[in-house]
C-alpha cells in the first residue's frame, strides 16, 4: 500500500521539488541523474518491505528532495531512526525544511565511508540501506568502495535495497552479497529495477538463495528520488 505520508504533497511542495531538481542537476550533474521526482509506483514497491516495519535503524543513500524519505518513514516503527545521507547541498536543506520527522537526521556527505559517518552521528549499524545513488555513474573504484562500505555497515542479515535503471550495480553487489531478488517498475519515468540483497549471517560468506540471473538489458540511466 502507498504511504500516506507519500501521497500528501501539496502543489508548493511539487513546484519546490522541480525547481530543487533542476538547479541541482545542472550544477551536479553526475550526482543527480533524473530531473523526475520517483513515481508512485516506484515509492509502493520501496514500501512494500517486511523489514521495514520492523526495523530499528535505516540508512538512506542518495534521497534527493525526499519522496522516497517519506515513503521508508511511514513504514518505519515509531521508535526506529533514519540517516539520510545526500552529496547534493540542495538537497539537504530541502530535507531539513520540508520533513520535520524527529526520526530522520538529514546530512551532507559522501557515502563510500559509511561507517565513519554513522559514528559521527551516534547511529549504530543499519538493519536496512536503500539506495538511490545511480551506479552506472560510478567509475569501478567508487561503485566498489560503495558497495563495500555499504556491505561492511549493514547488521548480518541485513537487507540492501537500491532502485536502478540500469544493472552496473549487479557487477559490485554479488560478489559481496550473492544473488538479488528484482523487481521490475515499468511504469515508472523511465522504468527501473528495484534489486533486494540481504547479507549473509555468516562472516566471508555470500548468499545464493535468490535465484535471477544477470541480466545485460538496461533501460536509459538517469534517477533519483
Amino acid at each position: 500500500m502507498l504511504s500516506s505520508v507519500a501521497n500528501s504533497f501539496s502543489g508548493t511542495h511539487h513546484r519546490r521539488t522541480k525547481i530543487s531538481l533542476w538547479r541541482s542537476f545542472l550544477k551536479y550533474p553526475q550526482a543527480v541523474a533524473s530531473v523526475v521526482p520517483s513515481s508512485r509506483f516506484l515509492l509502493t514497491e520501496l514500501g512494500d518491505s517486511p523489514k521495514l516495519s520492523q526495523c530499528q535503524t535505516v540508512v538512506e543513500l542518495g534521497p534527493g528532495t525526499g519522496e522516497t524519505t517519506r515513503t521508508i518513514l511511514d513504514q518505519m516503527p515509531a521508535d526506529a531512526r533514519l540517516l539520510a545521507i545526500e552529496l547534493v547541498p540542495e538537497f539537504v536543506r530541502v530535507l531539513r525544511r520540508e520533513i520535520t520527522d524527529p526520526r530522520l537526521v538529514a546530512v551532507e556527505a559522501d557515502a563510500s565511508d559509511l561507517h565513519a559517518i554513522l559514528t559521527i552521528h551516534n547511529f549504530p549499524p543499519p538493519d536496512i540501506v536503500i539506495s538511490g545513488i545511480p551506479f552506472s555513474h560510478l567509475d569501478h573504484a567508487g561503485g566498489d568502495r560503495l558497495t563495500r562500505s555499504i556491505h561492511d555497515a549493514l547488521v548480518p542479515g541485513g537487507e540492501f535495497i537500491t532502485y536502478q535503471f540500469r544493472s552496473h550495480v549487479r557487477r559490485f553487489a554479488e560478489r559481496l552479497f550473492g544473488s538479488a531478488e528484482t523487481a521490475f517498475v515499468p511504469f515508472n519515468l523511465p522504468p527501473l529495477k528495484v534489486y533486494r540483497w540481504t547479507k549473509a549471517t555468516v562472516p566471508g560468506k555470500v548468499n545464493r538463495a535468490s535465484q535471477q540471473p544477470s541480466e545485460s538489458n538496461d533501460v536509459d540511466s538517469c534517477l533519483h528520488s
